[in-house]
Formats: structure tokens, C-alpha cells, sequence
């Protein structure tokens, strides 16, 4: 710094010196000299702001990161962030930390400041804070705070890079965010923010555990993020594969039935040619259990007119199992499902078949 300032004077002392040709003839043009200057003082602003940081640091009535964690402190040091460049929020994680920063996420109050910290950065910036929870990362995303740190934080991200930095540090713990409940939340962010083809490694855990997540309350949720943002055939196929070979499993499951659903309702037909099959061959069963019912509204509600009068058509007219759906208190709302959809044609023809039945019924009855 000293040195800066020694040769900003000597150079200007130089250029005073007209008469002095030889003198003149060793300095640097104006416009190099005024560079120099301009560069001086810039570190001159460095130091002084270095100068300002340290004693405000020293003004605080704690350590600072104890300081960000209270309501007074989160609030003090965000509006004085407003005022300030790039260089000073520099300071300030450097200052922080790797430890101070773990710390500020997974509270309540400093959360928030760290939030507010990161918005808008450059990606020098979000690169070096991720290098200072990296060791912290997964412990940061299975708190309750820490987990909205952690999703403030991957909104930030845009390079591939720094994507790639994100899915080093959770490698190896992904089945153990996917069922965590704060956890899963910064695995379905990076699901939903990363490309698909960005993330093989992930894609990969999710499908090998597919069954087991499907059948989780967390990692039903991490499934269907997955499958919307899926766009890779193989792994298409392959999830298509595991519903198949589990499809009963997952149909008569609380959380299983609803990964059904959501394939039903953003694959497309040919994609759903299996899944299909497997409705219309397993009707009788899944109408009557509380969850696989679910599966057989949904199919009514939004499969096309083959497939859906298919299944009408082996719930309402084949064998007696129409009396069975009647007595049964979930399959009466398929029943009703079924008749809602039903086309006038076959509407007109189930009225003829139910009143043939009572007859049926009624004659039985009266020779008994």
C-alpha cells in the first residue's frame, strides 16, 4: 500500500519537473501516469473500506456471526448490505467463514440474512460460498432453517459448473436427503433446476430406488418432480419398467397410488400402453380397496374413449360384480365415477341391464 502511494507522489513529482529533459524522457506518457494514479486509488478504497468493515466488525456488541443470529443483527447488517458494493459482501463471507456460515443458514433469523447475501451475485461469489459449506452441505439441508438457505441458494446457481460443485456434495447422501423432511426439499430443488442431463448420477439413485421412494411420503414428492422434469427415453423406459413389475404394490400404497396418477396425467398414451393394460386387467380388485380405487377414478377421468369404456364396461355389466361395487364403500364412488362419464349409448344400455337385474332379483326373491 505504501508502496503505491510513494510512486503515485514520485511520478507526479516527475511530471512537475518540466525542465528536466532528461527526467521527462524516463517517466511514462500522461496517460500511463494517470492509470497508476487511478490504480492507487483504487487501493486506497480497498484499504479504507477493509478499514470501515474491521471497525464496525470490532463496533458490534458480539462476534458477528452471533451478531446475525438475532433479530436486531440479521436486520442491521442486511440494510447496511444494501448500501454497499460487491467487495464488501466479499469481506464479509470471508470474514464468516465456513463455520460462520453453517451456522447463520441453519438459523432462524440469520437465514434470512443469508438469503438476502447471496441474491443476484456473480457466480465468483455463489462458487465460493458453496466451497465453504461443502463439508457442511448435507447437515445444512436436513435443519429446519438450513433447508431454505440451501433452496435460496441453488436459485442462484446457472453454470454447469456450479451445478456440478452442488451434486458433488450431495453424492452418496441422495437416498438419505430423499427421505429426510427438510432434506428432500433441496433434492426436488435440484431436480427441478438441473437438466436432467446434468445430473446422471442423481437420475440414476432415483430410478434404482424408484419402489422405495414411491412408497415414502417425502420421496413420493422427489418422484413426481422427477417425473415431470424427466426428458431422457432410456429413463423413461425404465421407470415404466418398475411401475409395471410393482404395479399392484404401488396402487394399494397411500403414496404409491398418487405416482400413478401423476404418470397417468402427464405421460402420453403411447407412453401409458402398459399402465393401461394393467388397470383394465386388475379393475375388479383396485375398485374395491381405499387407495387403488383412486387409480380407477382417475383412469375414468382422463384416459381416451377405448380405454375408458373398456373399464366401464368390465365394472357395469360383466358377471355380478356390479351389486359387489354397490355394497362396497369405495367402489360405489367408482360406480359413480363410471356412470359420469359414461357415453349416452352406454348410459342407455346400463339402465336396461339394471332394470333387467332388479327384475332378476325380484323373482328370485318372491320363489325362495
Amino acid at each position: 500500500y505504501n508502496n503505491f502511494i510513494n510512486q503515485t507522489q514520485n511520478i507526479n513529482n516527475y511530471y512537475g519537473n518540466i525542465n528536466n529533459i532528461n527526467i521527462i524522457k524516463k517517466v511514462n506518457t500522461p496517460k500511463n501516469i494517470g492509470n497508476y494514479i487511478d490504480y492507487s486509488k483504487n487501493i486506497i478504497n480497498v484499504q479504507n473500506q477493509n478499514d470501515e468493515f474491521l471497525k464496525y466488525i470490532n463496533s458490534l456488541p458480539m462476534k458477528l456471526v452471533n451478531y446475525l443470529c438475532t433479530p436486531k443483527g440479521t436486520v442491521d447488517i442486511q440494510k447496511k448490505l444494501e448500501k454497499s458494493n460487491r467487495d464488501y459482501k466479499l469481506m464479509l463471507v470471508n470474514h464468516l467463514n465456513k463455520q460462520g456460515l453453517s451456522k447463520i443458514m441453519k438459523n432462524t433469523y440469520g437465514n434470512y440474512f443469508f438469503q438476502q447475501l447471496i441474491k443476484g451475485n456473480e457466480q465468483s461469489f455463489i462458487s465460493l460460498i458453496i466451497s465453504y459449506i461443502s463439508e457442511d452441505f448435507i447437515d445444512i439441508s436436513k435443519d429446519f432453517s438450513g433447508t431454505f438457505s440451501l433452496q435460496a441458494l441453488l436459485d442462484e446457481v446457472v453454470s454447469f459448473e456450479e451445478e456440478q460443485k452442488i451434486l458433488s456434495c450431495i453424492r452418496n447422501y441422495e437416498m438419505e436427503m430423499a427421505f429426510n423432511k427438510n432434506a428432500t426439499h433441496v433434492l426436488q430443488k435440484i431436480v427441478q433446476l438441473f437438466p436432467d442431463i446434468h445430473r446422471i448420477h442423481l437420475n440414476e439413485v432415483i430410478i434404482n430406488n424408484f419402489i422405495e421412494l414411491c412408497l415414502d411420503s417425502n420421496g413420493i414428492c422427489l418422484i413426481k418432480i422427477f417425473i415431470k422434469t424427466n426428458t431422457l427415453i432410456k429413463d423413461k423406459t425404465r421407470i415404466n419398467e418398475k411401475i409395471i413389475t410393482n404395479f399392484i404394490t404401488l396402487a394399494e400404497n397411500p403414496f404409491g397410488n398418487y405416482g400413478i396418477q401423476y404418470l397417468m396425467e402427464i405421460w402420453n398414451n403411447n407412453d401409458l400402453k402398459d399402465i393401461k393394460e394393467k388397470i383394465v386387467e386388475n379393475v375388479y380388485k383396485l375398485s374395491l380397496q381405499q387407495f387403488s380405487s383412486n387409480v380407477i377414478e382417475k383412469a375414468i377421468e382422463i384416459f381416451e374413449e377405448e380405454t375408458r369404456n373398456q373399464i366401464i364396461k368390465k365394472l357395469c355389466f360383466e358377471g355380478n360384480f356390479l351389486l359387489v361395487l354397490i355394497k362396497n364403500k369405495f367402489g360405489k364412488f367408482v360406480l359413480n365415477k363410471a356412470i359420469k362419464y359414461m357415453k349416452m349409448d352406454i348410459k342407455n344400455e346400463f339402465e336396461i341391464y339394471l332394470i333387467n337385474d332388479i327384475n332378476n332379483n325380484n323373482y328370485k326373491a318372491k320363489n325362495r
